[in-house]
């Protein structure tokens, strides 16, 4: 495997705003090997979304640069597959007419468009809903749409926006399983954005910590359970003494950065 994949080094990026220039991110530098499982936690406004969608090819940066299989990041790629908060599906398509939607759009001929929409909808546990309009869906089963329409490309990066936040927590927990489950079968690389500490530590095997003012990079955690313990439940993995170790070691960082940023005290 490539040990830099993904390649980011001295990125910076700024945001035009009525006082002036804003700086995002600052200083930011790190590197994802093929088949890894980055997640970025942090308080709100540390830009975590940002360099999300720095990688996505969504966001110019002022400085530095960003590698993907040695070519920079110019602008978006279907390589670079993109999850949201919100599934966003095309609510005249059917749950199929929508995992098809950026093959048709890439001229991929119809029985091969279909073969892989077929094969993405079992993916995520929806072929016999493919018929299915997205009103007719639930909140949860909308986002597997949506994940099965971003794998549909086949994409070498998986980059998910916070995209189980808008969930309940027991459909959230089946959705960090089910994703759990494509990356290890698939050795797919991801570049996960969460506000959640436990999803963070249950899906990663990297968790980059960042604080704001501006963004950057704090620490970076090595969730080594995962490793090994890939076959127990979100349940289980959450009982681990290590589990609860990194659980209290990431909240203080973020509270720490939190408080950096904002002033406020510990109470």
């Amino acid at each position: 495997m490539d040990k830099h994949f993904i390649k980011v080094e001295n990125l910076a990026v700024d945001y035009q705003t009525r006082q002036g220039t804003l700086r995002a991110l600052d200083n930011i530098s790190f590197s994802v090997a093929e088949g890894e499982f980055l997640t970025l936690v942090g308080p709100s406004g540390c830009g975590k979304s940002t360099l999300l969608r720095v990688l996505a090819g969504f966001v110019p940066i002022a400085a530095g640069s960003v590698i993907v299989k040695s070519e920079p990041v110019v602008g978006p790629h279907y390589s670079r597959g993109v999850v949201f908060q919100q599934a966003n599906l095309y609510p005249w398509f059917t749950a199929q007419g929508n995992v098809e939607f950026g093959l048709k759009a890439r001229k991929i001929a119809q029985q091969e468009r279909e073969q892989m929409a077929e094969s993405m909808l079992k993916l995520v546990g929806l072929w016999d809903f493919r018929n299915a309009f997205p009103y007719e869906l639930s909140g949860g089963m909308q986002q597997r749409v949506s994940i099965a329409r971003s794998l549909a490309n086949h994409p070498e990066i998986l980059l998910m926006d916070e995209p189980f936040s808008a969930l309940d927590e027991f459909t959230r927990t089946q959705l960090q399983e089910e994703i759990k489950t494509i990356w290890q079968k698939q050795n797919q690389t991801i570049v996960f954005v969460t506000h959640n500490v436990d999803e963070a530590l249950y899906l990663s095997s990297t968790i980059i910590v960042m604080a704001s003012k501006p963004g950057r990079i704090t620490e970076i955690v090595k969730p080594t359970f995962n490793q090994h313990e890939s076959a127990l439940t979100a349940r289980e993995v959450r009982s681990l003494p290590e589990f609860l170790d990194k659980r209290n070691h990431l909240i203080n960082l973020i509270e720490d950065a939190h408080i950096a940023a904002f002033g406020n005290e510990r109470q």
